[in-house]
């Protein structure tokens, strides 16, 4: 009888780095991270964001690379990824 194989490991999402341009901080692209990992980072930068829908971030406004400020407001576009194969949901 052989064993079973651990179920693979999902891809975690790396946090983004801010970067500037000319001194201001530049909206970083969130794609990949849950709806926590996001609110966290645009909360540092004083962003004041809403969600719509659930899962990972799949689009968002401002858009990745747009120089922002704080008090702006954006909004996370969110999605629920498929299962892997052989992942339990």
């Amino acid at each position: 009888m052989r064993a079973a194989s651990p179920p693979p490991a999902r891809r975690a999402a790396t946090m983004p780095s801010l970067t500037q341009v000319g001194g201001r901080p530049v909206m970083p692209d969130l794609s990949g991270l849950n709806l926590r990992e996001a609110l966290r980072f645009t909360n540092r930068l004083q962003l004041h964001m809403s969600a719509e829908g659930d899962g990972s971030v799949i689009g968002q406004s401002p858009a990745a690379g747009t120089v922002i400020e704080p008090g702006m407001t954006g909004v996370l576009r969110l999605r629920r990824q498929p299962a892997e194969r052989g992942e339990r949901r």
